[in-house]
């Protein structure tokens, strides 16, 4: 079964809001404005740092955690692993996150 990948986007989102977001509208609007737009469909993010195989590519260059930072490495991988759960609830499909570079991570479809 595929999912339009812009379903995976949305859902992407949500969990990201969901785990690294502090849950106050106002404190995120930070986070909020880094989702939307930092998120690409695999193939179409501007610096070319995913192939079209990917289903997303997501910069975190503007406020999205990343493992890129190695005093918090552990911490955001273990975070990471939650947003992928999280989509994967509300998606039914399983994907999962793969730092490209520090400051990229792509999604891909298991």
């Amino acid at each position: 079964m595929t999912i339009r990948r812009t379903s995976v986007r949305k859902a992407y989102r949500e969990a990201i809001l969901q785990v690294f977001g502090c849950g106050v509208s106002a404190d995120d609007l930070h986070l909020l404005r880094a989702c939307k737009e930092s998120i690409f469909l695999g193939g179409k993010d501007p610096c070319g740092w995913s192939s079209d195989d990917a289903v997303l590519c997501i910069y975190t260059e503007n406020g999205i955690p990343t493992n890129g930072d190695p005093d918090c490495r552990t911490l955001y991988m273990d975070m990471w692993f939650e947003v992928d759960r999280i989509a994967f609830e509300k998606l039914g499909i399983h994907h999962y996150t793969e730092m490209q570079n520090p400051a990229v991570v792509c999604v891909w479809e298991i």
